[in-house]
């Protein structure tokens, strides 16, 4: 596979409630067509980082693990308990969706991940 690219509806911006469980599938599908990218071999995971223009430091405030469980789907699912994400202030972060496969990484989303009440 030589290119990954990311194919999901409404995922530039990401939002979450605190105290709820946040849930996401997102599929990934070979370049100007629809066949998903078989993911054997990669690990996927969310990064959540306090890099809004007024915070002058980065910091990295969560990391989403994702799950590959039929690799050749082309899914990912991503979860955050309630517990977690009750943990998380409210405000507005980024973050970086990344797929890893050996010591490559591919940045294959980014965006907003706004917490809210």
């Amino acid at each position: 596979m030589t290119n990954i690219d990311f194919v999901k509806t409404d995922c530039d911006d990401l939002s979450c409630h605190t105290g709820v469980t946040f849930m996401l599938d997102c599929l990934y599908v070979e370049k100007c067509t629809s066949i998903p990218n078989n993911l054997q071999g990669y690990t996927a995971v969310i990064k959540v980082f306090n890099t809004v223009d007024d915070k002058p430091e980065i910091t990295l405030i969560a990391e989403i693990d994702g799950v590959i469980s039929a690799p050749g789907s082309g899914v990912i699912h991503f979860e955050m308990s309630a517990t977690d994400t009750d943990k998380l202030a409210i405000g507005s972060y980024s973050y970086h969706m990344e797929l890893m496969i050996g010591t490559t990484v591919y940045r294959v989303a980014e965006g907003i991940f706004e917490v809210t009440a």
